[in-house]
């Protein structure tokens, strides 16, 4: 090997590694998505991934409302939000988060002076008090919210924030031209969701989806168990479960509410099928008792403070109609916009004058409900498919 040659490799060896860290801060820059940079706004686009991405929606001090929710508020409209509320609003909402995952962009968000009005789902993640997810620790986004900005740059070393760019550049989907954060996360016109609203049969004719199957695994299930079977194991625990996921709701929710007065917080127990309600109360006593002791302690909470609302639907009859949801969980998008209106006109809200009645209805509604019936329908259905098969 020549010298020269030699010289060229040495060389190579030296500055490919300047030259490469030199296209990513372009890069980066260029995009910015996080506008850590600069912090005038995104230029290029934002990624999908909201647990990252949310913070640079929060530092761009664009923004006086935000919606921070999980998949059951990816669907709601900040410009529609805007219209009905006022105020400039970003829909930030984390799918399959929990409150705890989320409490890292809630303090972030109301450290600003421009925040006036947070919209927030209270999911069921309070049943199990989950603080985050295996497949996505929080150690992978928690730093983008502490007062260190210099840390925040660790996120354009971000092996899955690189591939994630570098396919936008070639035509991928996990970056969004969403740039005012109406509803970058929403999965209302994606064909493998839209396409099970409508009914039982669009549910059966998707039965190879994960969700489906997951679902249809319970609800089968379910129909072989006997109304509130083992209550009396779980109800001897019940007391301790309760108390531990009131505190859960209060550390990394409510207490926020307490802390900022002059922030506006409409608090949505999110609306899923009745499928889901029928299985707490017909077969999962633990979860139900859990779930009614959170929406009454969260109403009797709000009812101390002003600037607290809460919302909630599981007494009206629309979780009812399979039609307008995808899963027991997920409903049509129409929801999403009704939601907005109810908060416009301040509609179905819970406080401690009518939260008896409220539960009273929805548990009726829910013990009624033909859970063994569906259940039957759908054994037999899949019985059939697989011997068609």
């Amino acid at each position: 090997m020549s010298l020269k040659t030699s010289q060229k490799k040495l060389a190579l060896f030296f500055f490919l590694p300047v030259i490469v860290s030199s296209l990513i801060a372009g890069m980066a820059y260029i995009l910015d998505p996080f506008s850590i940079i600069h912090t005038n706004g995104v230029k290029l686009g934002i990624l999908t991934d909201m647990r990252k991405q949310a913070s640079g929606a929060i530092r761009s001090q664009q923004f006086s409302g935000y919606i921070l929710g999980t998949s059951m508020l990816e669907n709601t409209s900040a410009r529609h939000a805007e219209t009905l509320l006022g105020g400039t609003w970003a829909n930030i909402s984390m799918s399959g988060s929990s409150l705890f995952e989320r409490e890292f962009a809630l303090a972030y968000l109301l450290q600003s002076d421009l925040t006036r009005s947070v919209i927030y789902s209270i999911d069921d993640s309070y049943l199990n008090n989950r603080k985050g997810r295996d497949d996505y620790p929080v150690d992978q986004f928690a730093y983008l919210y502490d007062d260190n900005i210099w840390n925040d740059l660790r996120i354009y070393a971000d092996k899955i924030v690189l591939a994630c760019i570098f396919k936008s550049l070639l035509g991928g989907e996990c970056i969004s031209q969403d740039m005012r954060f109406d509803r970058p996360s929403a999965w209302l016109n994606h064909p493998s969701h839209a396409e099970r609203f409508g009914g039982l049969m669009n549910w059966l004719a998707a039965k190879n989806n994960e969700q489906i199957i997951a679902a249809f695994k319970t609800i089968v299930a379910s129909g072989k168990l006997t109304s509130n079977s083992n209550q009396e194991i779980e109800l001897a625990e019940t007391e301790i479960f309760i108390n531990v996921s009131l505190k859960y709701v209060d550390d990394h929710l409510l207490s926020y509410a307490l802390l900022y007065p002059s922030v506006d917080f409409h608090l949505i127990f999110p609306p899923y099928s009745r499928i889901r309600y029928a299985l707490w109360h017909q077969t999962e006593p633990k979860n139900k008792a859990i779930h009614e002791a959170v929406v009454r302690h969260v109403v009797s909470t709000a009812e101390k403070m002003p600037n607290v609302f809460i919302y909630g639907y599981e007494d009206q009859d629309f979780p009812d109609d399979i039609a307008l949801y995808k899963d027991p969980g997920h409903y049509h998008h129409s929801i999403n916009e009704r939601m907005l209106v109810d908060i416009q006109q301040a509609g179905y809200r819970l406080t401690l004058e009518n939260i008896d009645r409220y539960l009273d209805n929805a548990r009726r509604k829910s013990e009624s409900f033909d859970l063994k019936g569906l259940a039957l329908q759908i054994e037999n259905y899949l019985a059939q498919s697989k011997a068609d098969y």
